[in-house]
């Protein structure tokens, strides 16, 4: 990259000393700034050209080499699973004090000294049927628990199918009762009102009676009155006396 601040920097001096010299000088520098100009692009292509190339062979590599450390643990997964397998396939015995795989190297080390071996294939054939043993129970269990959860569906329906006839016969016999209820209130209130329309009019009658009452005694009272005014003669008051006693 220092080709193209080289460049850079002979452009700006060019261009700076060609404005102080003369016209067929500056016809001379322009050719040659021109030139410089045109070798110093060809110089930053070429530099970048070489940048490419080196980011190219570098993605490259690391590309091979991620597919090199992939292949090395693909290897070394695989030689683990065949010594797994290798191993395996030497566990021909089955301890039955310890309850696992050994080969016939451990049945004769010391950590499993006087102890009981079979051959791995009877004990998996043992194993094997209790299993089946186990699963026929499990399955005759899940059976029974599968009959009672039908049972407890059919009970919850026919409970659901009770409480909504219930529902539906106390919502009935409620609106029978509200009826009930309504005409009761209904003849009551008219009862109430007929007796209150009785009682009122046998009151108005009884104050009409009292107003006539009342009107007859103030007009005897007047006329008792006026008999009694001194002007009346003795003759007079005692004519109308009776007749005021009469009334």
């Amino acid at each position: 990259m220092w080709y193209v601040l080289n460049a850079v920097d002979q452009l700006s001096r060019a261009l700076k000393s060609s404005q102080e010299k003369t016209e067929n000088e500056e016809c001379d520098e322009v050719l040659h700034i021109k030139t410089q100009t045109e070798l110093t692009v060809l110089q930053i292509k070429e530099e970048f050209k070489k940048l490419l190339q080196f980011l190219r062979d570098e993605e490259e590599a690391s590309i091979t080499a991620l597919r090199k450390e992939e292949e090395q643990k693909s290897q070394k997964m695989k030689e683990k699973l065949d010594d797994t397998y290798s191993n395996i396939e030497k566990l021909k015995l089955f301890c039955l004090d310890e309850e696992q795989p050994v080969c016939v190297v451990c049945r004769d080390s010391e950590k499993h000294l006087s102890h009981r071996f079979r051959p791995i294939n009877e004990v998996v054939s043992s194993y094997k049927e209790q299993l089946k043993t186990a699963l026929k129970s499990l399955e005759e269990k899940l059976k029974h628990i599968e009959n009672n959860k039908r049972d407890c569906d059919k009970t919850i329906q026919l409970i659901k199918t009770q409480a909504e006839g219930t529902e539906w016969q106390i919502n009935k016999e409620f609106k029978k009762l509200h009826q009930f209820l309504r005409d009761e209130e209904e003849a009551s209130i008219t009862a109430l009102r007929k007796d209150e329309e009785q009682k009122s009019q046998k009151m108005k009658e009884k104050l009409e009676e009292m107003n006539r009452q009342i009107s007859a005694l103030s007009d005897t009272i007047k006329d008792i009155k006026e008999k009694m005014m001194p002007h009346t003669s003795d003759a007079s008051f005692l004519h109308r006396f009776n007749v005021t006693l009469e009334r």
